[in-house]
């Protein structure tokens, strides 16, 4: 029987596991520096996450289960998402962590990410076989974020 909302939860191995949308975008669109504040914005946020919850017969993650989250600012972020409205220079400053290391779980190498928005960029760093994931993203109001048709996958960890 196929749940329509997962019960399965794994703990993220760290604390400081987040996602972030800045608020801050530059005096000249051009440029990547002289940044001033964007207000009254859905896009800015950044959410902490304790735990993640993902189908165990998929094991595709809910990203936007803010069950075991904490809003820090403004709104909340999807896991593994991150994004800006910075520049057109392409230096992002959206940024997301995943930290399975010692979960027994890892990002499948099938997970990929795509980039939305005006001028948007992709930066992913790997680090220990898949379990730790570093992103930074954004763009001129551009985000990234795990590609929509297959989500962010897991796999057994068997590092």
């Amino acid at each position: 029987m196929r749940l329509k909302f997962p019960n399965k939860c794994i703990n993220e191995s760290q604390t400081g596991i987040h996602a972030i949308s800045r608020s801050t975008k530059m005096n000249s669109m051009f440029y990547c520096r002289e940044c001033v504040p964007i207000t009254n914005n859905n896009y800015i946020g950044k959410t902490s996450f304790t735990k993640i919850r993902f189908d165990p017969s998929s094991l595709k993650v809910t990203g936007d289960d803010y069950t075991f989250s904490k809003r820090i600012n403004d709104n909340f972020v999807p896991y593994a998402t991150a994004g800006d409205c910075f520049s057109l220079s392409y230096c992002p400053q959206g940024s997301f962590s995943i930290d399975l290391n010692g979960t027994g779980f890892a990002v499948s190498n099938k997970t990929h990410w795509n980039k939305y928005g005006n001028r948007a960029s992709v930066k992913i760093l790997i680090e220990k076989n898949y379990t730790r994931i570093y992103g930074i993203c954004g763009g001129y109001c551009g985000k990234c974020t795990p590609f929509r048709k297959t989500g962010l996958i897991l796999m057994i960890d068997t590092s």
